[in-house]
Formats: C-alpha cells, sequence, structure tokens
C-alpha cells in the first residue's frame, strides 16, 4: 500500500477542485457572475386582467434583464398581445402594464413565493437576455424566446 498526498483547492463558496486553475477560472466566473447579477434591471408586468370589477385578479411577471426597454416590450408583446385590447365594442383596456422597478433582484426573486400565497394572482420570473447566467434561482434565459409569426 502506498499513500499520496494530493492538494485540494477551495473556492470561497465552497467547492473543491484538483487544479488550482480550476478553481481560480470558478472564482472569477462566480465574481462576473455576481456583478452581472446586480446589473440587471428588474421590470414588472401587470398582465391577464379579468374584468371582475376591481377584485385584483390579474398575474404578475417580474422581468430580470440587461437588455434595452424596446427588447423588453417586444417580448410582451409577442408573450400578451397588443397592449390595447376592445372593451365591449366600444372601448379598450390595456391587457398589460409595464413597470420599471426600483426593488431589485433579490426583492423579485423572493416575491416568487407569492404564488403560493395567492393562487389567483400568479408570479412568474422570467430572465430575459442574450448571455446565460449560471446562478441559482435564476431561471432559464427565454432570449431569443418563440417569437408570433408576424406576416
Amino acid at each position: 500500500m502506498r499513500m499520496e498526498k494530493q492538494n485540494i483547492f477551495i473556492a470561497d463558496d465552497g467547492e473543491r477542485f484538483t487544479d488550482e486553475a480550476d478553481c481560480i477560472a470558478h472564482e472569477k466566473k462566480t465574481i462576473e457572475d455576481k456583478k452581472r447579477l446586480e446589473g440587471l434591471k428588474v421590470y414588472t408586468v401587470a398582465h391577464s386582467f379579468d374584468a371582475t370589477e376591481g377584485r385584483g385578479y390579474y398575474g404578475r411577471t417580474h422581468i430580470l434583464t440587461d437588455q434595452e426597454l424596446s427588447i423588453v416590450i417586444a417580448y410582451c408583446i409577442d408573450r400578451w398581445g397588443d397592449i390595447l385590447q376592445p372593451w365591449y365594442g366600444t372601448g379598450y383596456y390595456e391587457a398589460w402594464k409595464l413597470h420599471s422597478s426600483s426593488r431589485g433582484v433579490e426583492a423579485a426573486l423572493k416575491d416568487e413565493g407569492a404564488k403560493d400565497r395567492w393562487p389567483h394572482k400568479p408570479v412568474d420570473i422570467v430572465f430575459l437576455s442574450n448571455k446565460s447566467l449560471d446562478v441559482d434561482r435564476i431561471p432559464a434565459n427565454v432570449f431569443p424566446w418563440p417569437r408570433k409569426k408576424t406576416s
């Protein structure tokens, strides 16, 4: 029997590596992902109005993104349709409302638990970016989403 000593490198997040270069690369990627996460913009969309005379039955979606507002609006139009929908043939109502949120990513992710408290008001989290972000609790990237055929 023989015994060998092996160096194990432990990253700041507790992950273990046998190669120092892999550990350093992992730590760099973790720092980059954390910076990207802090730089994400949060938009809140109220949608799926069901005309129950002010009872608050609507869906809510938080969009986490590093994209421009025009891309967020294009996503909303593709997902929920035109912003103005006909109302009893004589008027219109807003089918969805887009708001810029200053609450931050962490607050939006905590709000996902509201699905259990209010089943009639579903809360959805969407990550809209052209680069993936490997962070727990961030949903899969939807960019480019399945675009509706416009012609």
